[in-house]
């Protein structure tokens, strides 16, 4: 991204160094992986606004896959970018080392579920979802409270 882009990866200062270990988890796996660039220095602050072009993305802290993992709003599309937190019909890991259940579950019922039950869920990987059929059904965190990281 760097060398061909002049891209740097953003980061919050919580998940600098899960990023650090990138390269020595990747030597133990036997896995190649190229030299990752220095990331930039400023982190996300809560609400923050980005602008790409005419595209606005409000970002928002949603903790819990990662220490420092955001979501990214766009409220003109009715679309939220949520990385490795909301899934259809699941949820982010939190058994990697940084992940937390409680916070994750608190991380969907306070940033996610909060918006409206039409916007698309874009997440990591997989298929898009909306709020409202998460909200409605996710096994593991939902409306009823019924959910397997509610339950306790």
């Amino acid at each position: 991204m760097e060398r061909r882009w002049g891209l740097r990866p953003r980061m919050d200062v919580l998940d600098l160094d899960t990023y650090a270990m990138a390269p020595p988890a990747a030597a133990l796996y036997g896995v190649s992986l190229d030299p990752l660039p220095q990331p930039l220095e400023a982190g996300f602050s809560e609400g923050e606004e980005l602008a790409f072009g005419k595209l606005k993305l409000t970002v928002r802290h949603a903790p819990g896959h990662a220490p420092g993992h955001v979501v990214f709003i766009d409220d003109e599309h009715q679309r939220v970018i949520g990385g490795d937190v909301l899934f259809q019909g699941s949820i982010g890991r939190t058994d990697l080392p940084g992940g937390d259940p409680g916070v994750l579950r608190k991380s969907i019922e306070e940033v996610l579920y909060t918006l409206p039950d039409h916007y698309t869920v874009v997440p990591g990987h997989g298929p898009t979802t909306t709020i409202g059929a998460e909200r409605a059904a996710n096994p593991f965190v939902n409306a009823a409270g019924s959910g397997m990281l509610q339950q306790g």
